[in-house]
């Protein structure tokens, strides 16, 4: 009897183990799940909080995700949801403490995020006027000051040896890089400065709007080909710039050289993609500068990573950059997958229903504005929502496409949101994107319930974009 007691104790001890040890599944799940659903069980995760600094039990179960990784690349279906910004921070902290990640590249321009990166580095200046410097609205948040103000922190321990380096791979702007390399010219006393003061007028215009367009032919055309004699100068004069200033300094001009060939290549190919595409004679999206722009986007990603070693790396952008494969044009995900394979590691965000922040067209000007979307039953955040987890995680990489349940998910055409900084609310259905074999577009998809909007640091927002 006493055997049989012990043995019935010993059963119970071990289903209790088991049912705590995977409650992580069940917790929240309702006792009915539909059918179609049941076979994501193993796949799907949830996410106890979006909040940093909260504890990483629900994380820690994601770290065969990031096995092996070396470039873990976030995005977001919205460039002003709290909740992504927050997640995301949370993701970087966790990744930083436990997976050895020293490096941090965001969707925002070359040149300017460095200035950034002498604060997380030094605490010198001011965070707030720096992210303003950046250009867009998206990052003047309270959200990223937070993340900003964690990475200063973190490097101002001594303890932590190895320091956080703060990157932005984007090449939009003009002005920083012609500075900066203005400043490089006069320092090394270059016969090419002259050359570029000839240019530099121009480049220090060259933002968004039509000052690319004004340009006659002739002189867009200078303006390209005396970027590329630069490039092609500083790169045969390499040991003597080096010796000029350090190596350091001059790979990092070399690149912002190069960032101004870049943005000089987008604006081309936009105009380009205009003029076809009133005469109808090419597909827009192939020739759309977007994809030029992801392309020099990668390249700046690529750079980032070896001249910091192929130290591991957090990349920040829109879903649509990130993705592994064309959600509507070629990504940077997909020039990045191509070049390090199994080790870049895409993650997308999507949401059911909720707030956020977008700029909508106003007459001949755009405004900041708040939003709120319904549920779209259409959408997969809204089918997933039955096995009730509020914040969760589908594990693609993990499902094996050949699993005749699992079909329907990764064949069939499903359906997500995809806002960027722009919104029209008369047109939300535009802002839907239809996206067939997920499991190629993106290792693993972040879905939150409910959202609300990232908040402004304050009103300073007229000059951002």
């Amino acid at each position: 009897m006493r055997r049989i007691i012990q043995f019935s104790i010993v059963n119970t001890l071990i289903s209790l183990f088991y049912i705590l040890n995977h409650s992580y599944i069940y917790a929240q799940a309702p006792k009915k799940i539909p059918t179609k659903l049941r076979p994501l069980i193993p796949y799907i995760y949830s996410i106890d909080s979006t909040t940093p600094n909260s504890p990483n039990t629900d994380l820690q179960r994601l770290d065969s995700l990031f096995l092996n990784k070396q470039l873990i690349a976030m995005g977001e279906a919205t460039h002003g949801t709290k909740e992504f910004f927050q997640l995301k921070h949370r993701f970087f902290q966790y990744l930083v403490e436990k997976h050895n990640v020293t490096v941090f590249a965001i969707e925002a321009n070359f040149t300017e995020a460095l200035v950034l990166n002498d604060y997380i580095l030094t605490g010198k200046g001011n965070p707030t006027q720096l992210i303003g410097r950046m250009y867009f609205w998206t990052w003047y948040t309270k959200e990223f000051l937070a993340l900003v103000e964690w990475m200063r922190n973190y490097n101002a321990d001594p303890a932590h040896t190895n320091k956080i380096k703060f990157y932005g791979f984007d090449i939009q702007f003009t002005k920083g890089a012609t500075e900066a390399i203005t400043t490089y010219l006069k320092k090394t006393n270059d016969t090419l400065a002259d050359l570029f003061q000839k240019i530099s007028p121009t480049l220090l215009q060259l933002e968004f709007g039509n000052a690319y367009a004004a340009q006659t032919l002739n002189h867009r055309q200078f303006l390209q080909s005396s970027i590329e004699s630069l490039i092609k100068y500083f790169e045969t004069n390499c040991t003597r710039f080096e010796q000029l200033t350090n190596k350091n300094e001059y790979q990092i001009t070399l690149q912002q050289i190069k960032n101004l060939h870049y943005a000089i290549l987008t604006q081309k190919m936009n105009l380009k993609s205009l003029k076809f595409s009133r005469k109808q004679k090419m597909n827009r999206t192939e020739l759309s500068g977007y994809v030029i722009r992801d392309s020099c986007m990668a390249q700046n990603v690529k750079w980032i990573y070896e001249f910091e070693g192929k130290s591991k790396i957090f990349l920040w952008a829109h879903n649509g950059h990130v993705a592994k494969a064309p959600m509507a044009y070629r990504p940077m995900g997909e020039f990045l997958d191509k070049q390090y394979d199994s080790t870049y590691c895409s993650i997308g965000f999507d949401f059911n229903q909720g707030g956020f922040q977008a700029k909508e067209p106003i007459g001949e000007d755009y405004q900041l504005k708040t939003f709120n979307v319904k549920p779209r039953k259409e959408s997969l955040a809204f089918q997933l929502l039955k096995i009730n987890y509020p914040i969760s995680l589908l594990n693609l990489s993990a499902m094996k496409p050949a699993d005749y349940q699992l079909k329907w998910l990764l064949n069939d055409v499903q359906t997500i949101r995809s806002i960027g900084a722009l919104f029209y609310p008369e047109s939300e259905g535009y802002f839907l994107a239809d996206l067939k074999n997920l499991n190629q577009l993106f290792d693993a998809l972040i879905f939150i319930d409910k959202t609300t909007p990232t908040v402004p640091i304050d009103d300073n927002l007229k000059t951002h974009y």
